[in-house]
């Protein structure tokens, strides 16, 4: 909301200055101007605005999208009761004067000072309503954009899979009459491949889809380097039949293999996987190759923080703590 208000400021003091003088016309115009009128006047005009950027920058956003109305009320009464102390507490005690008769009871003053309070308010949260709706509609339609894009870019560069997938049936079937590690090797690739090809645009996979692609893409790996890859992968959960965005969780194994260590039997890489009720945390460490990288990475992590905030924009959290030697990444999605 502040970087909003910082885009918008001119437009917000215009909008003050047309109040103020709406409001108080009467009483700067036709009415004796004193020190005890100017303090009224711009004492209300001042817990108006604090009242407004309270509800539109703090409490509409905080309780408003979580409907905790009754966090909402309390602040508004807040400021009731802080327009009563001001008015006939510490007015009277700092200036020696004051707004109310010295019987007027708190009721009354309520009564009489809630619509005051209410519609800077209601004015606050509406236009926090209202930006926030241009905001996601801005969002979404940039989404859409930018998944059309990926889909044109994909489908330029795709080879045509059905002769893919024939030509590796092919070298699977000769690949089984000579080496059964091999052939498996194949079959497993082969599953990988129409995996990523059939959900880059697909919407939703369950996760047991995406364990799979995990656990093919760990034993391709262990076929290749033939007892000198050493990974463990830690499944919990029961119901893996929630669904996500598909490959959210391929670039972590990705880098994991790239960039780390597995030939040590000691310091294998780790993969955790835990499924919650709603909730998804999939993490992985492993011990940091030190040599030149490549500048090309796959989907890479960066595209990946990039899907995340569109894809699951304040229902995700992704830590990432490399000290040099190890390397530990994590991933919390709400599903």
């Amino acid at each position: 909301m502040l970087k909003n208000f910082g885009k918008n400021a001119k437009w917000h003091i215009c909008a003050w200055i047309v109040y103020f003088i709406i409001n108080y016309y009467h009483d700067i115009f036709y009415e004796e101007w004193n020190f005890h009128l100017a303090y009224y006047v711009l004492s209300y005009f001042f817990v108006t605005m604090l009242t407004f950027y309270v509800l539109y920058i703090y409490a509409a956003p905080k309780f408003f999208n979580s409907y905790k109305f009754v966090y909402i009320g309390l602040i508004l009464f807040g400021f009731v009761a802080f327009r009563f102390v001001l008015q006939e507490y510490i007015t009277p005690l700092v200036l020696s004067f004051g707004n109310y008769e010295s019987d007027t009871k708190f009721w009354e003053f309520i009564n009489d000072n809630a619509f005051k309070v209410l519609i800077p308010a209601a004015a606050g949260t509406l236009l926090y309503m209202f930006e926030k709706s241009k905001r996601d509609e801005a969002n979404a339609l940039k989404l859409l954009n930018e998944k059309n894009e990926a889909e044109l870019s994909f489908l330029r560069s795709q080879i045509n899979p059905h002769f893919l997938f024939n030509t590796m049936n092919f070298l699977y079937t000769k690949a089984f009459r000579v080496d059964e590690n091999l052939a498996s090797s194949i079959l497993r690739l082969s599953d990988v491949l129409r995996y990523t090809l059939k959900n880059s645009e697909t919407e939703k996979v369950a996760i047991q889809e995406e364990i799979n692609l995990i656990k093919d893409l760990i034993e391709i790996f262990k076929m290749r380097f033939e007892g000198k890859c050493f990974v463990e992968l830690n499944i919990e959960g029961d119901n893996f039949q929630k669904t996500f965005e598909p490959l959210m969780l391929m670039p972590f194994v990705e880098n994991a293999f790239k960039h780390g260590v597995y030939n040590i039997k000691n310091i294998p890489i780790i993969f955790n996987l835990i499924v919650e009720e709603n909730q998804l945390v999939f993490s992985v460490k492993n011990k940091i190759k030190h040599q030149k990288k490549d500048e090309v990475s796959g989907i890479g992590l960066t595209n990946l923080k990039r899907r995340l905030n569109m894809m699951y924009k304040n229902r995700h959290e992704l830590s990432i703590n490399d000290d040099g030697e190890m390397y530990f990444a994590a991933l919390k999605l709400e599903l």
